[in-house]
């Protein structure tokens, strides 16, 4: 794709493990091959990068630190910088995320002249406080456009904004490359943070209760409940057969050698983590949660989705997978095949760069 010069500011609180933030690297990455584009990423928060930028991507941070100031020294302080740098760079237009921070961005940007398009990253409806329930909506009809991950965002955006140009585009999945020769191993990978809306204590139950003896529980990431999920797992007795490495950068490894991809989440926007393990052949079963895994699973041919809560359908199709190793080279091979052909990089980025370039 061939662009003329054009300047775009992608905005984000900052380069730390998470979902928002990988995704809007990558976005940014890609952005910067593409001839004619200058990608400027602007982070709101001054920290370790846990994400690796692209040599192009002209990357901007405040000189201060969050926890040097109260709260509300720091908002000021972080508005001023923005302000300051969005007036420099003069991008064509910026793009943010998140349901927190898109409102403080569009004020930001206000009256400089940039053409503004925000995009929530958490499920439909989510509360982010009552004030910003009461200014999103309103703000939000200021964007020059709104990008939502799913239908069902779209609906929920429509009916709070009534804005017109609002655009459905599914997040950029990696994809893992797969050698004929690996060997997967038993091994059910869950990759989240340890929140509640996680549930891991519900998968540790649930592999409690299948027949899985030859089989581990890998559990990545971190959070406030892991030492809660930890202490489960070994009142549970399975300390030797359940793993918490933590947050790792080498993801895409346990992709690779997992047969099976359990996830329990009941609140996504978008879950990436569950595209990356369709990416990498993994048989996956998930959470029908009210958004996300449904854009991704075909339930009974790429993968299965459970009612939520429904614990004896989730144990039985997770024991299916468990005892069929030739059911999960076949959802492997479906879940593969959608990802390449819907969510690739250059897929997802060419629709961010039709809509917020053209």
């Amino acid at each position: 794709m061939q662009i003329d010069e054009k300047k775009i500011a992608l905005i984000l609180p900052g380069i730390v493990p998470g979902g928002l933030e990988r995704v809007m690297v990558e976005l940014a990455n890609s952005f910067s091959l593409v001839d004619g584009i200058e990608v400027h990423l602007i982070s709101l928060t001054k920290g370790e990068q846990f994400y690796r930028l692209e040599d192009k991507v002209i990357f901007h941070e405040p000189s201060f630190f969050h926890r040097s100031f109260d709260r509300i020294t720091f908002t000021v302080k972080t508005f001023r910088f923005l302000r300051i740098k969005l007036k420099e760079v003069k991008p064509l237009s910026l793009l943010s995320f998140g349901g927190k921070y898109n409102a403080f961005v569009l004020l930001a940007a206000m009256g400089i002249g940039i053409r503004s398009y925000i995009s929530d990253r958490s499920r439909p409806r989510i509360s982010y406080g009552k004030i910003l329930d009461i200014l999103n909506p309103i703000l939000y009809r200021r964007a020059a456009g709104i990008i939502a991950q799913t239908e069902k965002a779209k609906q929920v955006h429509l009916e709070r904004t009534g804005h017109k140009n609002i655009r459905v585009i599914g997040n950029p999945i990696r994809q893992t490359e797969i050698s004929p020769a690996l060997q997967k191993q038993n091994i059910i990978l869950n990759v989240g943070r340890f929140i509640a809306s996680k549930h891991q204590d519900i998968l540790l139950e649930y592999f409690a209760s299948v027949n899985s003896e030859n089989w581990r529980l890998i559990f990545l990431g971190d959070g406030k409940l892991k030492v809660e999920v930890e202490a489960k797992a070994i009142k549970l007795g399975l300390k030797d057969r359940v793993e918490f490495p933590g947050a790792v950068k080498n993801v895409d490894d346990y992709y690779r050698k997992s047969k099976i991809f359990a996830y329990t989440s009941t609140s996504e926007g978008f879950p990436n983590v569950l595209g990356e393990a369709m990416s990498a052949g993994c048989a996956c079963i998930s959470y029908d949660c009210e958004a996300g895994p449904s854009e991704l699973i075909d339930d009974g041919i790429n993968g299965y989705l459970i009612e939520e809560a429904d614990h004896k359908n989730y144990k039985s199709k997770l024991q299916s997978l468990i005892d069929d190793e030739e059911l999960c080279i076949r959802f492997g091979e479906a879940s593969r095949k959608k990802i390449v052909e819907n969510f690739g990089i250059r897929i997802i980025r060419n629709k961010y760069l039709d809509f917020i370039t053209g």
